[in-house]
């Protein structure tokens, strides 16, 4: 049996709360519940690894100097002190592409693996069966005959949000971080049939739903010793000062503001992210932490699937591993010196395989994470950013 320490003192004087001796005259001891604290890092540098379970799956080994090696290991050792995970509500209705990963279960996989590494974990909300961006946040199926009712869509968000910290905490996998909805600039919980009604934003409501999610977040934290950052998340930083001006009218409660930073998406420099980071903290008081971030090592292909990172920003040029270096300990020493939260590798181990996704077999970002086409760590490429100043 564990006992606090104010527990302990009340046991002892009075049984843990039993009635004291009315012929010792001891005096009632009050025990006061131990409040959950709030575990934050001084600066985040993390990897999203939701990728990791499937490409094992599909037969993937990963090799660092040729020998294999976990691969939450290697960022581990490489200097990561944050993972991300992605949840979806139930990806066996994923359409067109039915699959098991990105469940409960998966993340679940994902987060014990993350914490016996000795990473932090950041929970990622997607709300939706699968992908949500600002092109589509397509309401779960299971919830798809609320989608016009927003009390009740404010209730689905509480009550799933609160039983899945609620099962994690009951495995001692309690996440430091939790990001309520992803890239959520459009409005969140939209029927497919209806996407076209994902702008303009209606803040109000996206206001009071992500407020639910975050809402049923602390109240399943409860106990557990750890009460999560909540994150929200923005794609572009070109997009990050009208979305926080417009949900921070609505005051919202949230601890960091998310935004997801690719030069193929946005034509703001790093340099600029910085000043944008510094400026944000200053108006709002609240920090800003990059949670999805990329750049190639090459802009060749290992297989048929096209790649996405097609091209390089500005100054970084030709694609290359000492490059891709570069560009990230550029933004990482900006960051910093803007004070900003933190910074996360969107997919560094998503690799080719024989195994189908939703958009063909293959990999898509293969040029883009920290591993060569042969699974092997690059280890003067991009990964170096974890470790050097």
């Amino acid at each position: 049996m564990h006992l606090s320490i104010g527990c302990f003192l009340a046991f002892i004087l009075t049984a843990c709360g039993g009635s004291s001796s009315s012929s010792g005259n001891i005096e009632q001891v009050e025990v006061i519940p131990e409040q959950p604290q709030s575990i934050e890092l001084e600066f985040a540098l993390g990897v999203d690894l939701s990728y990791v379970n499937q490409m094992e799956d599909c037969g993937v080994t990963y090799t660092q100097d040729s020998l294999i090696k976990d691969p939450y290991l290697i960022m581990a050792d490489s200097g990561a002190n944050l993972v991300r995970v992605r949840l979806w509500h139930n990806p066996l209705a994923h359409p067109p592409f039915p699959n098991s990963y990105s469940s409960l279960a998966d993340v679940e996989k994902s987060i014990r693996r993350s914490k016996e590494a000795g990473m932090q974990v950041l929970l990622d909300f997607h709300y939706s069966d699968q992908w949500a961006d600002p092109g589509k946040q397509w309401i779960p199926d299971a919830w798809k005959d609320l989608a016009g009712d927003t009390a009740a869509l404010q209730v689905e968000m509480f009550n799933y949000s609160r039983d899945v910290i609620e099962h994690l905490k009951s495995k001692d996998l309690m996440p430091e971080y939790v990001q309520i909805g992803n890239e959520t600039n459009g409005n969140i919980l939209v029927p497919y049939e209806q996407n076209s009604s994902l702008y303009p934003t209606d803040f109000i409501r996206q206001a009071s739903l992500l407020q639910a999610g975050i809402d049923g977040v602390q109240k399943g934290s409860e106990g557990s010793g750890i009460s999560p950052q909540i994150i929200l998340h923005v794609a572009g930083p070109q997009h990050l000062r009208w979305w926080a001006s417009n949900i921070n009218a609505q005051s919202i409660d949230y601890d960091i503001l998310g935004v997801s930073y690719y030069s193929i998406w946005s034509d703001y420099t790093i340099d600029q992210v910085g000043v944008l980071v510094s400026d944000l903290m200053s108006e709002y008081g609240r920090p800003v932490m990059v949670v999805e971030t990329a750049v190639p090592w090459t802009l060749s292909n290992n297989g048929d699937m096209r790649n996405i990172q097609s091209s390089m920003p500005t100054g970084y040029m030709p694609a290359s591993s000492e490059n891709q270096k570069q560009w990230l300990i550029d933004l990482r020493s900006t960051l910093i010196d803007a004070g900003a939260a933190g910074m996360i590798y969107w997919e560094p181990a998503w690799v080719t395989t024989a195994c189908e996704t939703q958009w063909g077999v293959g990999s898509s970002w293969e040029n883009a994470g920290f591993f060569d086409f042969n699974n092997d760590l690059i280890e003067e490429g991009g990964i170096q950013f974890l470790s050097i100043q």
